[in-house]
Order: C-alpha cells, then structure tokens, then sequence
C-alpha cells in the first residue's frame, strides 16, 4: 500500500511503497531518494539533504538541517528502478509548518 506524502498545503510531492520502504519517489515513479537511517531524512539520489518526513505525512524541508552523521553514501549505484505510478491520492488537508520548516523547493522533487 502506499504511504502517500505532501507539501504544507496538502499537494501530493512523493510516495513511499510501503511504511518501511527505504526510498522516495517522485509522483511519477522516478526515485528522488532514500531514507539511509530511521528518523524521516530523506536525501537526494546523490546524498544531500531532501526532506523531512513530519507527522507521517508531510516531506518538509528542514531550513538549518545539519549535524554530524556519517555521509551513508547512496544506494543501489547508479541504475534506478521506476516503480510506476501508484494512482493519485487526491489532496490532503495541509499543515502548519514547525519553526524552522518549510515546504521542499519544488526544483528537488525532480530527478
């Protein structure tokens, strides 16, 4: 089942196959990237910083997003799969975005 993910204002911007699923696609099933650890960072196909997950259904962009964390590297080499499209989910009520949030710029939902 898909796990269906929006802007602050309720437009559909990526999906994940399932709740475990360790990566991001795009709506038109292109991968945008991965989840390399378990907190809803999400990072590009080329290891940079995409989004958040927040509230389980809102991928966010985290304005001061840093830390140290070991670079995961990226996965599955340079050949991506496209999952196909998942339907769409209609839109989704919006959200207010937390302190220091913002919607991710829409030029990074592309591949």
């Amino acid at each position: 089942m898909a796990i269906y993910l929006f802007d602050s204002t309720g437009g559909w911007i990526a999906w994940k196959r399932t709740e475990d699923d360790r990566y991001l696609w795009a709506t038109d099933g292109d991968r945008l990237g991965w989840f390399p650890w378990d907190d809803g960072v999400a990072l590009d196909n080329g290891g940079e910083y995409l989004g958040t997950v927040v509230r389980g259904s809102w991928l966010l962009y985290q304005d001061s997003f840093g830390g140290e964390r070991d670079h995961p590297g990226t996965p599955g080499g340079n050949r991506f799969e496209n999952v196909g499209y998942p339907g769409h989910p209609g839109f989704h009520e919006g959200c207010r975005t937390p302190a220091g949030y913002g919607d991710v710029p829409r030029d990074r939902l592309r591949r």
